[in-house]
């Protein structure tokens, strides 16, 4: 039987050095945004934040260079924010309630 074939290493892809770049976050529901936009904020981190409306915490702005409250579909909202400030790398934190995105409101499944 023939021995298996010995593994490469595979070779390093990302950069050794922080990011310097401007980050963004969109915020949903509870504690770990906030967390989140703590820690960024204390490593120095230009932060954006997109704070889902009603559901994420207005204390995010405290932590962000730039924040705004937007509407959980308005999707290119969004992301026309974010650009505006050059973010290239977005992070999501947080709880979206699906039942509220399902039947609410504006829900997409209608009863």
């Amino acid at each position: 039987m023939p021995r298996p074939k010995q593994l490469e290493p595979v070779p390093q892809t990302y950069p050794l050095e922080p990011l310097k770049e401007p980050i963004g976050l969109i915020a949903g529901w509870g504690s770990f945004p906030l967390e989140v936009a703590q820690h960024l904020h204390r490593q120095g981190r230009e932060l954006y934040v997109v704070g889902l409306q009603d559901l994420a915490t207005p204390k995010l702005a405290d932590f962000a260079t730039g924040y705004r409250e937007l509407g959980l579909l308005k999707f290119g909202q969004h992301f026309r924010f974010l650009h505006s400030h050059g973010v290239g790398n977005v992070l999501l934190a947080g709880k979206i309630f699906k039942d509220k995105v399902l039947f609410g409101g504006r829900g997409w499944i209608r009863s």
